[in-house]
This record gives C-alpha cells, sequence and structure tokens, in this order.
C-alpha cells in the first residue's frame, strides 16, 4: 500500500517528466525501494516531484548508496517513469 501511495505521489508531480522507453530512466519502484528510508529521514515534509529531488540532492552524501546512485542518476537526466 505505501508503494502505491508513493507512486501516485511521485507520477502525479513527475508525469510531464515522464520518460519513454527509449530513454534510460529511474522507476517509481526503485525511487520507492531504495529511496522511501531516506525520504522518511531527510525529505519527510517536502512535497514530492522536484522538491523532493531537490532534497534528497541536499542530503545526497547521508542517503543510502543505492539510493544515492539513483538521485545522481536523475541529476544527470534520466526521467522517472512508473514502469
Amino acid at each position: 500500500m505505501r508503494f502505491f501511495i508513493f507512486a501516485i505521489l511521485v507520477f502525479g508531480l513527475t508525469a510531464p517528466l515522464m520518460a519513454t522507453d527509449a530513454e534510460a530512466r529511474v522507476t517509481v519502484r526503485q525511487l520507492s525501494k531504495h529511496c522511501g528510508g531516506d525520504q522518511k529521514t531527510y525529505c519527510a515534509k517536502v512535497s514530492y516531484g522536484n522538491a523532493m529531488t531537490e532534497c534528497f540532492v541536499k542530503h545526497k552524501e547521508k542517503l543510502r548508496p543505492m539510493c544515492r546512485k539513483l538521485v545522481d542518476r536523475i541529476e544527470a537526466g534520466e526521467r522517472v517513469s512508473l514502469f
């Protein structure tokens, strides 16, 4: 259930940035799995979308390694995708 709520919130604010199948992308499932705990710890009061990305970047050195890698990929231009 938490994944579903996380997915809806992230998708709702990142839909304009969604990737096509041909582009490299970070999935909402990856973000939920690897960044969910960090989101609760460092960015719980931040809205989703760009604000969440900015929060993750601000706290990048404190993030778990896999979450940090995903944030690096998003910073490098990869898009967020539902699948």
